[in-house]
């Protein structure tokens, strides 16, 4: 698990809140929906994000993304196969006692 830079922050308060329109293009303007500071356009925001983690999957708390990216996922899912063989060879070793 990787935690993002402060990139993605805004420059004059130090949030990372902005309101993104539906209808946004890689040129539209987004503002600080804190201060309305001018963050940059969502192309460049996007990039920087996908420049950071790539593609995976994201978790928000308390302010802070946090980037989990698919080795980190594929290394939980084997931890957790390896768990779940475990306790069934230990069902079967007390079945048979």
């Amino acid at each position: 698990m990787r935690r993002l830079d402060h990139k993605l922050d805004c420059k004059q308060c130090g949030t990372i809140y902005f309101d993104v329109p539906d209808d946004a293009v890689d040129t539209s303007p987004i503002q600080c929906s804190s201060c309305g500071a001018a963050m940059g356009t969502w192309g460049e925001i996007q990039r920087d994000f996908y420049s950071q983690v790539g593609q995976g999957t994201f978790y928000l708390h308390d302010g802070k993304i946090d980037a989990w990216t698919y080795q980190d996922i594929t290394a939980m899912r084997v931890r957790s196969a390896l768990q779940d063989e475990q306790a069934e060879r230990s069902l079967e070793a007390d079945e048979e006692d």
